[in-house]
């Protein structure tokens, strides 16, 4: 519905679509984000200030670690859910893009074709998970080793 109401107002332009994107993620990263502050531990915070750490200290060394799954979780469900309002996106309303490819090929019956841009764009989606958000994952935890 979003995806609609911004190609209406704002025309079937780029910046429109990525509006769209924007606004059906951005909800979901600030409701998962806000609880993990909410579940901040208080006791870490007060250790934090009784031996005088600074707010960058504190930033790094205990709101992070604790902010950290809450943000990584946030991360991994808008790369599930932004790719597939991107398809949508591009089905409706651009004249390019993998989603209007595969609208193009399902309409043609071109299953082949198909099948190999799915498998593509799943295995970019897929690579993008390997090689930038597992090293980034890996990098932010090296503490706990």
């Amino acid at each position: 519905m979003t995806i609609i109401l911004c190609y209406v107002w704002f025309g079937l332009t780029e910046s429109s679509a990525i509006l769209a994107v924007v606004i059906n993620k951005l909800p979901n990263v600030i409701v998962t984000i806000r609880e993990g502050a909410r579940a901040l531990d208080q006791d870490l915070l007060e250790m934090a200030r009784s031996f005088r750490f600074g707010k960058r200290k504190t930033l790094i060394n205990v709101v992070w670690p604790q902010l950290y799954p809450y943000v990584m979780g946030a991360t991994r469900t808008g790369l599930a859910l932004v790719w597939k309002i991107i398809l949508v996106v591009e089905l409706l309303g651009r004249s390019n893009g993998i989603g209007y490819q595969l609208h193009l090929f399902f309409q043609l019956f071109d299953v082949a074709n198909l099948l190999a841009y799915t498998f593509a764009f799943v295995g970019i989606i897929q690579l993008l998970e390997w090689f930038v958000l597992k090293p980034l994952d890996n990098r932010a935890q090296r503490w706990r080793r």
